[in-house]
């Protein structure tokens, strides 16, 4: 396991104003969110100015860029902008894509097959589909979530366990869903708060870090603290870096 932070630790900066400031940090490996509301990217700037975007991601020598997690909104050109971004990663040698599920009361058949067209169109470039773990969308519950990973031949799951503390993190489903899991991101919890400072939560990340041992998980610990009021920030980025990094070397 290795430790990253995403770029959405710093929501307001562009991506190289992210770089700058988690290297600053002392973070060597990045996860960039490409989203259409709130990314340091969007999908249809993939798209529609993919040299001027791949040329951004040259330009990036401080920290390697590991993960891309990628929300296309359903109505938008979900297909020709996930290829672009499939395409992306392939050239930056990005290997793990963290897929947004859609928003609960999306027909559901309809994500089978958007999640499908992912995942083959991700192994042509060499990829690897995670789905996100998230409230308020279709891959909140996870007992359907695991239904996609087993339906979906090479689908995998990027585990967001802030939403389930307690009992659900000990639960026969987080049990049978850990074997699929390909990424984590990781922040400081307690049940109804979804961040706190990091020390005053209630999450058991030791824990955590042994169940994803048990299971041969080698991948990234991604930090995804954003700022909150009353917190140093800066301070808040190191103090999570340095106790994941007590547990994991």
């Amino acid at each position: 396991m290795y430790i990253s932070a995403t770029t959405q630790c710093f929501p307001n900066a562009s991506l190289s104003e992210a770089v700058d400031a988690l290297a600053e940090q002392e973070f060597g490996y990045l996860e960039t969110f490409i989203y259409e509301q709130g990314g340091a990217i969007k999908p249809s700037d993939v798209l529609n100015h993919f040299d001027e975007v791949a040329a951004l991601f040259r330009g990036i020598t401080r920290m390697t860029p590991s993960v891309f997690s990628i929300d296309i909104p359903s109505e938008q050109n979900f297909k020709a902008q996930f290829k672009a971004c499939c395409k992306l990663a392939k050239v930056n040698g990005i290997v793990s894509l963290a897929l947004r599920s859609s928003p609960l009361g999306f027909p559901f058949n309809e994500e089978i097959e958007r999640l499908e067209y992912a995942v083959e169109e991700a192994f042509t470039a060499g990829c690897v589909v995670s789905v996100l773990t998230e409230k308020g969308r279709i891959s909140e519950d996870l007992q359907t979530t695991l239904g996609f990973c087993n339906r979906i031949h090479g689908l995998m799951v990027a585990l967001d366990p802030s939403y389930y503390l307690g009992e659900a993190m000990q639960s026969k489903m987080m049990e049978s869903l850990l074997p699929f899991v390909n990424h984590v991101r990781l922040r400081d919890s307690k049940p109804g708060v979804y961040q706190t400072k990091v020390g005053q939560g209630d999450f058991e990340f030791g824990k955590l870090i042994n169940q994803l041992d048990k299971v041969g998980y080698k991948r990234a610990l991604s930090i995804d603290i954003v700022p909150q009021e009353g917190a140093d920030h800066l301070v808040e980025l190191r103090k999570m870096r340095m106790l994941l990094e007590s547990l994991v070397l």
